[in-house]
């Protein structure tokens, strides 16, 4: 999974983009939705950490270096989860284009928080 494509993940989870692709309806137990929000919570606190370091990167060697450290670091926030890349990709692509799913992962969140 590139880095480029774990932090347009983030951004939509978080900032609540609304473009997505068209796809199938998906159920999901709420036990999903409730592991799935603890990633997302966990995601926002590595991009927060890795932010600073970043952007204090002197060269574009140094700064991709980060870029993929904070990538390592979410996939093994979304696999120790017990969810799968894919998985997490479903339940994010019907958070974004089904309200009910995404008040759902919201409960959530704030439960985690």
């Amino acid at each position: 999974m590139t880095t480029r494509l774990l932090r347009m993940m983030l951004a939509y989870a978080l900032l609540g983009i609304a473009w997505v692709p068209v796809t199938v309806a998906q159920t999901f137990s709420d036990a999903e939705l409730k592991a799935f929000a603890g990633i997302v919570v966990e995601v926002q606190r590595i991009a927060d950490s890795y932010r600073p370091k970043v952007e204090a990167a002197q060269t574009v060697r140094e700064k991709q270096k980060m870029e993929v450290a904070a990538s390592d670091e979410m996939t093994r926030a979304v696999e120790q989860e017990g969810m799968t890349i894919d998985r997490y990709k479903e339940i994010l692509t019907q958070t974004l284009s089904n309200p009910e799913v995404a008040g759902k992962v919201k409960e959530h969140v704030r439960e985690t928080k």
